[in-house]
């Protein structure tokens, strides 16, 4: 996909993580949804669902999730110089209640959220 920005790079993250335990709970992809376009809004206003739903298309177009995943974590390393902490926090925070939405936390689902937070350069003590 051409013309890929951070608001792409923060949904198919939020994707990944509601996807980590090997599948979709309606749960998890209504915190997706909520939280993403609590984000994008903001920025991208009326283009909102726009860049969701292209972002969901890159996310799918993926036939290998190791290299999708690096894909996402490069977009990711992007949004530490064009973020703030707060923005970013936001982000690990929202990463942990989609994890959560469906009840409980798969240890692939751990791993991916530390990951991220390494990627997104938030430590323990940035969370409060």
């Amino acid at each position: 996909m051409e013309n890929l920005n951070l608001g792409h790079g923060l949904v198919a993250m939020f994707l990944e993580m509601a996807a980590s335990d090997g599948h979709f709970d309606k749960s998890e992809l209504q915190q997706v949804g909520a939280r993403a376009a609590r984000h994008l809004n903001p920025v991208f206003g009326d283009d909102t669902s726009k860049i969701i739903e292209e972002g969901c298309t890159w996310f799918d177009s993926f036939d290998d999730q190791a290299k999708r995943v690096q894909s996402i974590f490069n977009l990711g390393s992007k949004m530490v110089s064009a973020i703030p902490k707060a923005g970013r926090a936001a982000v690990i925070n929202d990463l942990a209640a989609i994890a959560n939405a469906d009840g409980k936390v798969e240890n692939i689902e751990g791993k991916f959220f530390v990951a991220c937070m390494e990627v997104l350069e938030i430590t323990k003590e940035d969370l409060g």
